[in-house]
């Protein structure tokens, strides 16, 4: 049986033009892989390259607490379902939501690339704190961590 990966991101354009060549080589390695974001236009080049997208359709971009937990519980329902060996999660948002989502859906290995925070050494204080403070915390629901900017290393 193959080992099941699941990558996750707010929004499909994401998977389709950022990721697509990663999904299609761990297809080709072996994986079933999954792609997970809000539902959108390019889901359907990811199923035109033999990628499976699932939908999670409350993932939005923008910050609105009554939507982040709606998308919270159906990626916990998500993940109990699918039962990924891997999940992979990519951007802020989706990183803080889906560790924690998959630490609790019994996910065995949880990873995160940070692509870049939402807040940088010249925002204000509390913004600084909230962002550093919630990337700190899914942090130690990661087993690993991927950072492209050496910047974000401090967090």
């Amino acid at each position: 049986m193959s080992p099941r990966l699941v990558h996750l991101t707010t929004t499909d354009m994401s998977l389709d033009w950022l990721l697509r060549p990663q999904l299609e080589a761990f297809a080709d390695a072996g994986f079933e892989v999954i792609a997970m974001s809000a539902p959108g236009p390019h889901v359907a080049a990811l199923d035109a390259s033999g990628i499976r997208h699932v939908a999670v359709p409350a993932l939005t971009r923008s910050m609105a607490p009554g939507r982040d937990l709606q998308a919270f519980a159906q990626l916990v329902a998500r993940f109990r379902e699918l039962r990924p060996d891997i999940v992979h999660t990519h951007n802020p948002k989706p990183g803080v939501l889906g560790r924690f989502a998959a630490r609790l859906a019994g996910v065995p290995v949880v990873v995160n690339t940070v692509h870049g925070l939402y807040a940088v050494p010249g925002d204000r204080p509390a913004k600084r704190a909230v962002v550093y403070g919630l990337e700190r915390l899914a942090a130690a629901c990661s087993d690993a961590e991927l950072l492209q900017n050496p910047e974000d290393l401090p967090v």
